[in-house]
């Protein structure tokens, strides 16, 4: 708990000075309430005491529009290791069994357009797939929405899960194809499919 509350006020630290710098210092914040109206420090308080900036924070706006805010961001709250680059590292990989499904009721249940996730995947534009890539106890580990890649089969080709398949079937995946000759064309393969967010 200490660990999280000290990652916050660094992340908040970070946080004021982006903004501070993106709004090109407003010298008020820097200084307590009783210098705020005054540029003249006459020694009777000390500059950044904290209430300035307190003050300022409760009714800041942000301007999300502001180039400088894009492109500065704090990549990782809860873990700072988590900031450096991340370029070398490899994506997560799982090997399973894919096949090909159509969303008719007899592949499907009583309602084949809508996804597990609620969306309608009769008329999205979406590479979809129903996964179902399980841990130890058999509870999927893998979100609604998550973005993988079946390299193998597709290439660079993004498929989104937002379906899933039946309990007893772990560690699969179902590509939503267009007809039925393309789903049986697919067949069953093993895959390794990668992660992508």
């Amino acid at each position: 708990m200490n660990t999280m509350k000290k990652v916050t006020g660094i992340a908040l630290l970070l946080v004021m000075f982006n903004v501070a710098t993106a709004a090109k210092a407003n010298a008020g914040w820097f200084q307590s309430s009783a210098q705020a109206g005054s540029n003249t420090d006459n020694g009777s308080s000390s500059l950044f005491l904290g209430e300035g900036i307190f003050r300022t924070i409760q009714g800041l706006t942000i301007d999300t529009n502001n180039p400088a805010i894009q492109a500065s961001t704090v990549t990782s709250v809860t873990n700072p290791a988590a900031s450096t680059a991340k370029s070398k590292v490899p994506p997560k990989t799982y090997v399973v069994s894919a096949s090909g499904y159509n969303a008719v009721r007899g592949q499907t249940d009583a309602s084949p357009c809508r996804a597990a996730s609620g969306l309608n995947i009769c008329t999205t534009d979406l590479n979809i797939v129903a996964a179902n890539i399980c841990d130890s106890h058999g509870n999927n580990i893998i979100p609604l929405h998550t973005a993988i890649k079946i390299p193998s089969l597709y290439g660079d080709t993004i498929f989104f899960v937002e379906d899933r398949m039946n309990k007893r079937y772990c560690n699969n995946i179902d590509v939503l194809l267009p007809d039925y000759a393309s789903a049986m064309n697919l067949g069953r393969r093993i895959v390794r499919i990668e992660i992508v967010s």
